[in-house]
């Protein structure tokens, strides 16, 4: 795994060298992933955030640059990406910093406050905006739309008399 250091790795490659020049630089310890995550401030720059990996079988960054690109496009804030970067050794993501405190700052004596954190994440996740019944007409619309309603419209055929053996319901079996 790369080497957390209060600099730059030397070995970080050159477009993303050139774009962190004249920041200063710190290891983020907080999160999870096994990425080494430099936290860059600059005295007349945005502050921003860079998270590397080595590249392996289990990949994180391509997809975690795929979601924040996701969200931002939703209008949800998150931080955005600025720069990528992937060869045979490294996945990079450079991305803004985002405004806030992590829930980790709540400590683990407030679950109750960490849990509406996420609820209200997660709400305005799922609804975008929508009222709760915006969101049920919305799948109450592909429900009744949809074409493989199989048990539904076998339910209203007659019984076949040549078949001894009772339907199946697919509700029964997962379908």
């Amino acid at each position: 795994m790369l080497d957390p250091s209060p600099a730059l790795p030397a070995d970080l490659p050159a477009p993303l060298a050139a774009l962190l020049e004249g920041y200063g630089v710190s290891p983020d310890s907080v999160g999870q992933s096994g990425a080494t995550v430099l936290l860059l401030d600059h005295p007349q720059r945005p502050s921003l955030v860079l998270k590397m990996e080595d590249r392996s079988t289990l990949d994180e960054l391509p997809q975690e640059t795929q979601r924040m690109r996701w969200l931002r496009a939703q209008g949800l804030p998150c931080p955005e990406v600025l720069a990528t970067h992937q060869d045979e050794r490294l996945n990079a993501l450079l991305m803004s910093r985002a405004a806030g405190h992590d829930l980790s700052v709540l400590g683990p004596d407030q679950p109750l406050r960490c849990v509406e954190h996420l609820a209200d994440a997660l709400r305005r996740l799922l609804r975008g905006g929508a009222s709760d019944a915006q969101i049920g007409e919305a799948v109450a619309g592909i429900w009744h739309g949809r074409s493989d309603r199989y048990s539904e419209l076998r339910a209203s055929l007659p019984p076949d008399p040549h078949k001894a053996a009772p339907r199946v319901e697919m509700s029964y079996i997962g379908g």
